[in-house]
């Protein structure tokens, strides 16, 4: 993907594959520390080497016998935002959302909670969007959904991190139905917008909102003792999905599992629905039998 997009002169990080050890550290002098190391073919995999003094993760990627299997990175600073929607067979988006991440973290290796909120109308949403078609168009992606992650920098430099001709997972597709009206899955499963113009914004005004997932506790399984509504938390939220105690929290399933609490706010102010993500995300918690809370 990064291959391609360059070629078509949009930003990506800067990156190579891991051939062999000279040539990787030769990579990372290169490009200055610290750097990103992650398999070609994995998800929610990286490691991050931090400095010339700790080139471990750098050459650890060639030395497992799998030199093929790993590429090395330039490290972005900046948030992570992603964009969900849907390519036309013309390859036009119907309704990018730029969808900027507050947090993200890891949420099933008992990190912290993992969350987005819908970026309302301005210059940012629509250099997003701008950014997303070039990249969107530049692949070729036609007739699909898609998921796609970029990063926006301190200076508002949007760099291309990865995408998937997929819906996007967690809450993500709900928060665009109860938003915009539009069902992703619908597309997928052969709907009339298969082959034609979907409607960009079914419904009017200009909304925002968002969700957020706690992840489950380090220890499982684990029983739950006690939990409190988010709903008693902030006004805002319209879904939650949240153990009850008795219920058993196990290491099963992925981001469609019970975790330790999910949920989604609706509000008409990005930064109102962001105030309160941020609120469940540092004060929602869930008492368990081990005398843990989470998170």
């Amino acid at each position: 993907m990064k291959e391609i997009l360059a070629e078509a002169g949009l930003r990506v990080p800067h990156f190579a594959g891991c051939e062999n050890v000279e040539q990787t550290l030769a990579f990372a002098e290169t490009t200055g520390y610290p750097l990103i190391v992650k398999p070609v073919n994995g998800a929610g995999q990286h490691r991050r080497a931090p400095d010339p003094g700790r080139q471990g993760p750098a050459a650890a990627c060639v030395r497992r016998g799998e030199p093929g299997g790993y590429e090395i990175e330039e490290f972005i600073t900046g948030t992570v935002h992603h964009v969900d929607g849907f390519a036309g067979e013309d390859g036009t988006i119907v309704l990018p959302g730029g969808l900027a991440l507050p947090e993200r973290l890891p949420v099933l290796r008992g990190g912290a909670p993992l969350g987005s909120v819908v970026v309302q109308r301005g210059r940012l949403r629509e250099r997003i969007e701008e950014f997303t078609q070039s990249c969107v168009s530049a692949l070729g992606m036609r007739g699909m959904p898609f998921h796609m992650e970029l990063f926006v920098t301190g200076t508002e430099e949007l760099v291309f991190l990865e995408v998937a001709g997929r819906i996007g997972g967690a809450e993500v597709p709900y928060v665009i139905h109860k938003l915009f009206g539009v069902n992703l899955f619908e597309g997928v499963a052969g709907s009339p917008w298969v082959g034609e113009p979907l409607p960009p914004t079914p419904k009017n005004g200009d909304p925002s909102g968002g969700w957020v997932i706690i992840p489950k506790p380090r220890v499982l399984p684990a029983e739950v003792v006690s939990s409190v509504p988010m709903s008693s938390m902030v006004d805002s939220v319209w879904r939650e999905l949240v153990p009850q105690p008795g219920d058993v929290i196990d290491g099963s399933g992925g981001y469609d599992s019970l975790q330790s609490g999910r949920g989604i706010v609706v509000h008409d102010s990005e930064a109102q629905a962001e105030a309160d993500l941020r609120r469940l995300m540092d004060d929602f918690r869930v008492e368990f039998a081990q005398g843990r809370r989470v998170p």
